[in-house]
């Protein structure tokens, strides 16, 4: 049976909005008032205003003026969805505070959101020393809740690096110090957090507890997004312990209020999910009609997304024994892995054509796939083995 892929453990780190009120309380006006034009779309507004502040702070040569108006550049490129240009300009930002020794809240936010953007991009191993840094200023400001925060997104990071201990001891962390607070979102997103963490350890009976945990939190705080999101991850969980009626009844309900709220790249994480149910009921032919739906929305789904639905397409396909379409799927999972660095993906494309080519009776083929199935795989169990140590060591 080829490899197919859930949508959950999700990365979803803060939201951009999540600390923006105690940021207009750190801040010059100037920031209030960009944030204002971005609010608005008004982005050439922002981007002058933001222009002429830097001139003037660079001009003046006051690294923290110099550091404000260069995370305010981050911000609004965050705003366009442009990770890897935000992120050079939260680096930016904290060389210029690199004189000032004591810790601020600014260069707590600065690695905050650095963190944050690499997150997005996948870069792991790139964010955690900023999240850890992070974390560190806000132990020393006695500040609990960007602790929080950035226990959590450290949590989420351990998760995404297969060190599943450790996510769940920083991501509990951070869900007692919102107990404290009574902070609801952050309960929320704790126990949805947990949720996929357990859901990438096919531990499906302790997911469905987070989610549905997670669903019995009502908080004005937790966006429709995010609600919608829980919503999916829960009816795929819900799958997976034999409640297909159940999670296809709270799809529908997330596809109507994703399209109420206008939503149109979580309509496609959606479709995705109504394929992944679909497929572990055994209705390939619907599950791929859901899957080729999201490989016609290029401009609504990322490249990973974009990649598992080719791979999960593609083993439906199998299934219904239209081989030659499965193989043009699964290669373009594979490009799209090797495109992206998403080994674990890679591995699974690598079987799924070696499970294919052994169907279609090419034997040369099943073996050159195999066998880079089982170069590949011994790599990463490898790498497997050196976080597991790491975790020990940590104790």
């Amino acid at each position: 049976m080829g490899v197919i892929i859930p949508l959950l453990g999700h990365v979803s780190a803060q939201s951009s909005e999540d600390h923006l009120i105690s940021l207009q309380a750190n801040m010059p006006l100037v920031f209030e008032e960009v944030m204002g034009w971005l609010e608005t779309d008004s982005i050439a507004q922002a981007e002058n205003i933001v222009v002429s502040w830097r001139k003037e702070s660079e001009w003046r040569h006051d690294p923290i003026a110099i550091a404000q108006a260069y995370f305010t550049s981050g911000r609004i490129l965050q705003h366009l969805s442009e990770w890897e240009e935000a992120e050079n300009w939260y680096e930016k930002g904290l060389l210029a505070l690199l004189p000032i020794d004591s810790a601020t809240y600014l260069k707590g936010i600065l690695l905050l959101d650095l963190g944050y953007m690499q997150a997005l991009q996948g870069q792991w191993l790139e964010a955690q020393p900023n999240f850890f840094n992070s974390l560190t200023i806000w132990k020393e400001r006695k500040d609990s809740v960007q602790m929080a925060k950035s226990l959590s997104n450290l949590g989420q990071v351990f998760s995404q690096l297969g060190q599943y201990d450790s996510a769940v001891a920083y991501l509990t962390e951070s869900g007692l110090i919102g107990e404290n607070l009574r902070d609801s979102l952050r309960l929320f997103s704790t126990a949805n957090n947990l949720g996929d963490v357990y859901a990438k350890q096919k531990q499906w009976r302790k997911a469905v507890e987070n989610y549905e945990k997670a669903q019995s939190i009502r908080s004005a705080m937790v966006s429709r997004r995010m609600d919608i999101n829980s919503k999916r991850s829960l009816a795929e969980a819900y799958a997976e312990v034999g409640r297909n009626s159940e999670g296809l009844i709270l799809l529908e309900e997330c596809k109507r209020k994703a399209e109420e709220e206008g939503l149109p790249d979580l309509l496609v994480l959606i479709q995705s999910s109504f394929g992944y149910i679909y497929y572990l009921g055994g209705d390939y032919n619907s599950a791929f009609l859901a899957f080729r739906a999201v490989w016609e929305e290029p401009d609504n789904v990322n490249a990973f997304n974009l990649m598992n639905a080719y791979l999960n397409g593609g083993a439906s396909l199998f299934f219904l024994d239209r081989y030659a379409e499965a193989e043009t799927a699964y290669l373009k999972a594979l490009s799209l892995a090797k495109e992206i660095g998403a080994q674990q993906e890679e591995s699974y494309a690598y079987y799924n054509l070696a499970e294919l080519y052994d169907a279609m009776g090419q034997t040369d083929r099943v073996f050159k796939y195999m066998l880079a199935y089982d170069e590949l795989n011994s790599t990463l169990l490898n790498e497997r083995r050196t976080q597991q140590v790491a975790e020990m060591q940590e104790k």
